[in-house]
């Protein structure tokens, strides 16, 4: 209140000096043209009065000229003084994570099985209040996501808030060799952490114009990729604990090609081995060894665990089918 009390009487005194400095510059005018006319026929001492009053009338100007910059200054001064009063404190990081855990207080007053999508609409003011403290919420949000009894969908939503504050936090890109494409894998949820971790969709990214050409919502958790050598395909090894699949991403269609796995396999091992093998009784893998070519694709086979059978296939992207198959009972089997 003192600082604003001294501001206000330093502009009002500048005020005053710039009224002084005029009422001052037209009394001196006016003093000169009397002074004119009194010695009106003495031209010497008229010429030497003038220049006088001339040299005055410059004077009083650059009085006045200082006396407003020196206002002007005063004015910026004052004008930032206020605003740095009038500015709100920032909030601490204290009061920051106090405030995080308010909101997921009232987001989870009851017991819930909705997704971070269902819950995030459904609380639209407590999610942008939470984003809009940026990494001062990180804190707080480790805290609950860390915390044992919050395992679950409150888990997940700090790690989904945590998200859209910071997304490169989470998003996991493989670029092609060539420089052209990429692949953007996304977080799509974070429910099944504890178990096979996080799932992902997948933006296909043109890297020459920084834009994304199509978004895949296929579910993919720990996956591999591996880019064919014309950088036209990309393979994508994932699954868990019960299952392996590899899926081909075709930049040039911008589409996802699903290889032959357990249905299409299981009659082959039926007709060769002449059983009622029911593939999905078990552990099955399809997973990437290697890139034949530019069009084809080696895929490993795994039935049961430990396997009761085990090869490989090649697949030929083109003609869209198996070209070479291999699958033998395992030595563990026999």
């Amino acid at each position: 209140m003192l600082k604003k009390t001294i501001t206000f009487i330093l502009v009002l005194t500048a005020i005053i000096s710039v009224l002084v400095s005029c009422k001052t510059s037209s009394t001196g005018s006016y003093t000169s043209n009397n002074n004119g006319n009194t010695v009106s026929d003495k031209s010497k001492e008229k010429s030497n009065e003038v220049s006088d009053d001339d040299s005055d009338s410059t004077s009083s100007q650059t009085s006045g000229n200082t006396v407003s910059d020196n206002l002007k200054e005063t004015s910026n001064e004052v004008s930032d003084e206020v605003s740095e009063d009038l500015s709100e404190p920032e909030t601490s990081q204290d009061d920051v994570s106090l405030q995080v855990k308010k909101y997921f207080d009232i987001i989870f007053a009851k017991d819930t099985s909705k997704s971070e999508k269902e819950l995030m609409a459904e609380f639209p003011d407590e999610f942008a209040a939470i984003v809009s403290f940026g990494e001062k919420a990180f804190p707080a949000l480790d805290e609950i996501a860390n915390d044992r009894e919050s395992y679950g969908i409150k888990s997940a939503f700090a790690h989904y808030i945590k998200q859209a504050i910071k997304p490169e936090l989470y998003a996991r890109v493989f670029k092609s060799p060539d420089g052209k494409f990429a692949i953007k894998a996304v977080v799509d949820t974070f429910i099944n952490m504890s178990s096979i971790g996080e799932v992902y969709y997948f933006e296909l990214i043109d890297c020459k114009t920084n834009t994304t050409l199509i978004v895949l919502k296929d579910n993919y958790y720990k996956f591999t990729v591996q880019w064919s050598p014309d950088n036209r395909y990309a393979s994508i090894e994932y699954g868990s604990s019960f299952f392996y699949i590899t899926d081909v991403i075709d930049f040039q269609e911008l589409k996802t090609i699903k290889l032959p796995d357990a249905k299409e396999v299981e009659s082959i091992v039926q007709n060769k081995f002449n059983n009622d093998y029911n593939v999905y009784s078990d552990f099955f893998g399809f997973t990437h060894n290697q890139w034949v070519d530019d069009n084809k694709i080696k895929i490993n086979i795994e039935l049961r665990s430990p396997p009761e059978y085990e090869g490989w296939y090649i697949y030929d992207l083109v003609k869209k089918e198996i070209v070479e198959i291999d699958i033998q009972k395992s030595e563990v089997s026999r």
